[in-house]
């Protein structure tokens, strides 16, 4: 680990001591300030989130049948970077931001990570640090609405966004939450599991990458180098577009919200919501205890999952130029929406058929295990791999996916609503120190 990089863990382990975290499991009778109303568990005041048993009848087999707990959270939270011009490049302004869901409790997140219900303080705490940067004279480098995991929100979106600072100002990140830190530290962290948040990775995911480049080189690995440089066009632009279109006559869908208590398949318990078949816990509620966030205290309940769901992007060379293997997914959160998604990712009914392109000495480019929002999900974890292809078939042997070079996938990411968060954070770890090292050796 270089000397950098050492600096922004031994910060964060300083600002996760300074938390004092505290997070204690609870029954449900213990949950403050939380409460079975008409079926949905929602907060006394109706605001942060509430938690929905949702049922789909549909057309398509991919979601007919579908019934689960999802987190119903309709307001847009805002993921903001404020970013200034420094010696070599840009400088980002990190939050050492502290769940009590993280796997690593604290961890980096934007300048500012907040929902409508914590930055109009509905909570009665501390207002919200920098946030009159997103609204007076902002330069925004990227603004757009992306979203949640469809698996777990019901049409859930945050606006994504990277600010640049006016050269005259100046801004100090109060010790021990904020930190600059430049951008070849940030790609160096990028390859790292556990260390930036879900909420950094689709913020700087759908930035201009190149907003991430020093002395005006993004990548140095001559197979990124021409898949960047080749041109994202008009036909292949509208394609995309083609992809995420909804055919609403052939796959109607109809939402059901069923309580949560007599959700088919599902045992509510004081302990939380388990899954009938399997045992595995579902839903569990905590009380938690911290310092430096806007309240110290509070209670809430946590979606949560077994195991660890695996996340694959598969990346060939044709001709010299990297390509990444996209496709387009529908997720119960979406509705009728479509998002490309990882060549294959956890829920996809159909990924054995891609996932068989891995052979046993396939090489896996760049790997991490990432915790899901700690906000949200409690120990809920993933992992993520760029995995190198061999002998690929042919384009159409697919229907739903395409063989994408990067300057198309960053165009796919920084169109709003267009890629999953699954999709967004193999995104962020293309931009990382690691990937681009070991598409060097190719």
């Amino acid at each position: 680990m270089k000397l950098g990089t050492q600096t922004i863990q031994h910060w964060l382990q300083d600002a996760h001591e300074h938390s004092q975290i505290r997070v204690e499991p609870i029954r449900f009778e213990e949950c403050e300030h939380w409460s079975l109303r008409e079926g949905a568990m929602i907060h006394d005041t109706g605001g942060f989130f509430a938690l929905r048993g949702l049922r789909i009848e549909s057309a398509s087999p991919r979601l007919n049948g579908f019934v689960a707990p999802m987190i119903d959270q309709p307001q847009p939270g805002w993921l903001a970077f404020l970013v200034r011009q420094g010696p070599s490049g840009l400088e980002w302004l990190l939050q050492a931001k502290t769940e009590p869901g993280n796997v690593n409790p604290t961890q980096i997140a934007p300048s500012i990570q907040a929902t409508p219900s914590n930055y109009n303080r509905l909570h009665g705490g501390a207002p919200t640090l920098f946030l009159e940067h997103i609204h007076k004279n902002a330069l925004y480098l990227s603004l757009g609405a992306h979203s949640e995991q469809g698996s777990k929100f019901l049409w859930k979106f945050n606006k994504n966004s990277v600010i640049a600072l006016p050269k005259d100002m100046s801004v100090e990140a109060p010790e021990p939450f904020f930190r600059w830190c430049s951008s070849h530290i940030m790609r160096e962290l990028l390859g790292q599991s556990n260390c930036l948040n879900t909420d950094a990775r689709s913020a700087i995911a759908t930035a201009p990458w190149v907003s991430l480049a020093e002395h005006g080189e993004l990548f140095g690995a001559d197979v990124l180098k021409a898949s960047y440089a080749k041109p994202c066009g008009e036909p292949v632009k509208a394609r995309l577009s083609e992809r995420v279109t909804p055919v609403v006559g052939r796959a109607g869908l109809h939402w059901v919200f069923d309580p949560l208590d007599s959700l088919e398949g599902w045992d509510f318990t004081p302990d939380g919501i388990i899954n009938a078949e399997t045992g595995a816990p579902a839903l569990t509620y905590a009380r938690v205890d911290v310092q430096g966030r806007e309240v110290s205290h509070w209670c809430q309940p946590f979606l949560t999952h077994a195991g660890e769901p695996d996340h694959v992007l598969l990346m060939r060379i044709e001709d010299g130029v990297a390509q990444f293997f996209i496709r387009s997914h529908q997720e119960p959160g979406f509705g009728l929406r479509r998002e490309f998604s990882p060549s294959f990712q956890d829920g996809q009914a159909d990924r054995d058929k891609v996932r068989h392109w891995m052979k046993p000495d396939s090489a896996v480019l760049a790997e991490i295990s990432q915790s899901d929002e700690g906000g949200r999900f409690m120990q809920a974890r993933a992992r993520y791999r760029i995995v190198l292809v061999g002998d690929t078939p042919p384009p159409r042997s697919h229907p739903t996916g395409m063989w994408v070079p990067l300057s198309v996938l960053e165009h796919a990411m920084r169109t709003p609503g267009r890629c999953t968060n699954e999709l967004r954070t193999l995104g962020s770890l293309i931009l990382s120190t690691d990937f681009d090292h070991a598409c060097r050796k190719l």
